[in-house]
């Protein structure tokens, strides 16, 4: 059940969705937040390899570390972006978060104002 969004100025506030749909049946576009971890990296590979298409961002790409295992990445097809919001635009992606960002993070405001489905890194 969606609550009012009720943001102030100066702070970001998101409501966590739950959805009964199993969304693994389906090829979904996924973006993946914290896509550089040593968790969500392996897990996009593996859906990427299952038909699924994938964009995300990482706090280790915004500040050019691990140069390498980003170029992979986008030589695997996926799109990466900073994680200033910039990658969620639409209701047709599903936000996974890794247990690492903070629900603060620009990306998961930017789901909420999306409608873009979210999903817990642990189900995906």
């Amino acid at each position: 059940m969606k609550k009012k969004l009720s943001i102030k100025p100066g702070e970001v506030q998101v409501q966590i969705f739950k959805y009964k749909t199993p969304i693994m049946t389906e090829k979904n576009r996924y973006f993946f937040c914290g896509i550089g971890g040593s968790g969500m990296l392996p897990l996009a590979l593996i859906l990427l390899d299952q038909g699924h298409t994938f964009e995300g961002s990482d706090r280790s790409l915004d500040k050019g570390r691990t140069r390498a295992k980003f170029d992979y990445l986008r030589s695997k097809g996926i799109r990466l972006f900073p994680q200033g919001g910039s990658g969620v635009t639409s209701p047709d992606q599903v936000v996974v978060p890794s247990a690492a960002v903070e629900d603060t993070l620009p990306d998961m405001a930017n789901a909420l104002r999306a409608g873009a489905k979210w999903m817990n890194s642990s189900l995906a």
